[in-house]
């Protein structure tokens, strides 16, 4: 397995879990303020 290659990998993964962890956060942000907009009606 050539270097070049295996530094492509790595950096499809690590863009990848970046992602992941991007869509994580905005799923955290979106269900706090969808629970402080619930707060506020009621």
């Amino acid at each position: 397995m050539c270097p070049a290659s295996k530094h492509s990998y790595e950096l499809f993964f690590y863009k990848k879990s970046r992602n992941c962890i991007f869509n994580f956060l905005e799923l955290i942000v979106s269900v706090v303020t969808f629970h402080q907009t619930r707060v506020q009606q009621i």
